[in-house]
């Protein structure tokens, strides 16, 4: 990822049952990360689409992958999108975790809110889409101000 704030979005892996490993990086504001998680096509098709809502108002379209053992859910990769102010900002909230290897074992997380637009976040959806369908490399949210 470059130096600019926003998020960046590849599939790592690539399985043949319609899911794959996707990798997300985010920065904003002098925050960074980068983690990892397992999804299905239909799982992230449903999200893109979701995002294209505009306004979003009440909506907080999400999605979120990790792990889940003996009922505790460990959450490696989350997105959700909300409306901020009624100027047509948006913010898209991403929490990224490294995996838990074994108990003890060193572990990074980052929360970050990354400011968008309408814009953005629908061309966002768009190469999301692209990606699960195989006809694009990476999908890329930039960050934007709106009215200023």
């Amino acid at each position: 990822m470059d130096d600019r704030d926003g998020l960046l979005v590849r599939f790592v892996y690539r399985d043949t049952d319609r899911t794959g490993e996707l990798g997300v990086q985010v920065r904003s504001g002098g925050f960074a990360g980068a983690a990892a998680a397992w999804f299905g096509d239909d799982e992230l098709l449903g999200f893109s689409g979701r995002l294209t809502a505009c306004p979003l108002g009440d909506s907080r379209p999400g999605i979120s992958g990790g792990y889940t053992e003996d009922g505790h859910v460990a959450e490696y990769v989350g997105l959700t999108a909300r409306a901020v102010g009624r100027r047509g900002q948006v913010g898209v909230l991403v929490h990224l975790a490294t995996a838990i290897e074994h108990p003890g074992s060193s572990t990074g997380e980052v929360r970050v809110e990354v400011m968008t637009s309408y814009e953005a976040l629908g061309r966002f959806a768009a190469q999301l889409r692209q990606l699960v369908e195989g006809t694009a490399d990476e999908a890329r949210l930039d960050a934007e101000e709106v009215g200023r």
